[in-house]
């Protein structure tokens, strides 16, 4: 039962990282995305 709950952590650990370079990923490409209409409105 250890490995599955060794196992179970990792996988855990593993999506929560996916999830915060996603969403750190999302914000940079965002912000870049939400800047080119307001310079090219100008």
């Amino acid at each position: 039962m250890e490995t599955v709950v060794g196992m179970t952590a990792i996988a855990v650990a593993l999506l929560i990282g996916l999830g915060a370079c996603t969403a750190i990923g999302f914000g940079i490409l965002g912000g870049k995305f939400l800047e080119a209409p307001r310079v090219s409105r100008k």
